[in-house]
C-alpha cells in the first residue's frame, strides 16, 4: 500500500523587545512508501520500497523593526538529515525475476548537513481581546552529501 506520512516540531522567539535575538528549531521525520514496478517481457514485478528521512533545522535571526508592529527578521539556518531506503521484497524478486539491479533500493542512506538563509517579515498586532500573528516566509537551505552507504 502506497502512503506518505508527513511530521514536523518546531517554534521560533524573540528573546526580549530590548534584546531582539530571535532562535528557532524544528525537527520534522517523513515516510513515502512507493512501489516500483520491474518488467521484462511478460514477467512483471511489484517492489514495496519504504524511504524514511529525519531533519534537524536551527535558526538565529534579529528582528529590524519597520513599523509600530512590523519587523524584518533575516535568520541564518543550520540543516542536518537523513535519509535511509528499505526495499521490503522476499528472496530477490527484483533481481531475480526480472533481471533489474535494485541494489540502490536495499538498505541505502544518506546523510546531508547544510546551511542557508530565511528572511521573515512578521506582523505582531497583540490586544487584550484577541491577537493577531502574520508571518510570510522565504527560505533558501543549501544541502551537500556527507556520506553515502548503498548496500550491505
Amino acid at each position: 500500500m502506497n502512503g506518505l506520512s508527513l511530521y514536523q516540531l518546531g517554534g521560533g522567539f524573540t528573546w526580549s523587545k530590548s534584546s531582539p535575538l530571535y532562535l528557532e528549531g524544528n525537527a520534522a521525520f517523513s515516510q513515502y512508501d512507493p512501489v516500483f514496478i520491474f518488467s521484462r517481457g511478460t514477467v512483471r514485478a511489484e517492489v514495496p520500497v519504504v524511504w524514511k528521512s529525519l531533519v534537524g533545522t536551527a535558526g538565529i535571526g534579529w528582528d529590524f523593526p519597520i513599523a509600530k508592529e512590523l519587523v524584518l527578521r533575516p535568520i541564518a539556518n543550520l540543516s542536518i538529515g537523513r535519509v535511509v531506503s528499505e526495499i521490503a521484497v522476499a528472496g530477490g524478486v527484483a533481481d531475480g525475476e526480472t533481471g533489474q539491479e535494485a541494489e540502490f533500493l536495499r538498505q541505502g542512506q544518506l546523510n546531508a548537513v547544510g546551511y542557508g538563509g530565511s528572511l521573515m517579515l512578521d506582523y505582531e498586532h497583540y490586544r487584550e481581546a484577541y491577537e493577531i500573528d502574520v508571518e510570510a516566509r522565504l527560505a533558501n537551505i543549501w544541502l551537500q552529501s556527507v556520506s553515502a552507504r548503498r548496500g550491505r
